[in-house]
């Protein structure tokens, strides 16, 4: 669903830009959609609210 690069390096920066352009516009739109269902399918909001009270049980033991 994307490009990683290392921390505080521009040349694995433009490497990985360079790959995204080399992608070409249908590529770069599949990609796009990849994403969206990603995070479509991970961040619903209902999983999100069942992972902060997971963590808090597990921290503190109340159930909210």
């Amino acid at each position: 669903t994307g490009f990683l690069c290392r921390v505080r390096d521009s040349g694995s920066l433009a490497e990985q830009l360079n790959r995204m352009i080399a992608l070409g516009p249908e590529g770069r739109a599949a990609m796009g959609a990849r994403g969206r269902q990603k995070v479509a399918a991970e961040f619903d909001e209902q999983q999100v609210v069942e992972r902060y009270r997971e963590t808090i049980h597990s921290l503190t033991g109340f159930t909210l």
